[in-house]
């Protein structure tokens, strides 16, 4: 259902007509660079979410790209391929450092990360509609999808 969402979320936007591979990769590796940098549980959790909604975002350009020659397709999934292999990579150990982090409450991952991918949906759809270099704006106050997942986490004992 979160994979349908974040589809939705980009067909909405008029983004399943243009992929671009740099965007994506350069989109990518912020919201890696971003995880790596957090420094608390609901920080982890929310740029690993955010890791993730990209990511969804990726595969449906791709798949969504109209091509007119086997050669363009070709050179498409050459470099779609390497990308992925690449996110999926960085997603395991995004993963293992979110396991470390949550150390015997490790097998609580799955429902934690459905918590984050859900607040980020959340907080995504609030940026609108406007695009700048291939990427919605934010609005002048976004919510603070960190502070919701905190807050998530408080509840449950986190």
């Amino acid at each position: 259902m979160l994979k349908a969402l974040v589809v939705k979320w980009n067909r909405d936007r008029g983004l399943l007509d243009n992929y671009d591979p740099s965007l994506e990769l350069r989109m990518l590796s912020e919201e890696a660079r971003e995880f790596y940098m957090a420094e608390t549980l609901a920080h982890m959790l929310a740029e690993r979410a955010d890791f993730e909604f990209v990511l969804y975002g990726t595969k449906a350009k791709f798949g969504s790209q109209k091509l007119s020659s086997h050669i363009d397709m070709t050179l498409y999934l050459a470099t779609y391929n390497d990308i992925i292999d690449w996110a999926e990579a960085v997603a395991e150990d995004m993963d293992r450092c979110l396991e470390s982090a949550l150390g015997p409450m490790c097998h609580e991952i799955g429902g934690l990360m459905r918590i984050a991918l859900d607040v980020v949906i959340q907080c995504n759809n609030l940026k609108g509609k406007n695009k700048a270099e291939g990427k919605i704006i934010k609005i002048e106050s976004p919510p603070d999808p960190v502070a919701l997942i905190r807050e998530q986490l408080d509840r449950m004992g986190f």
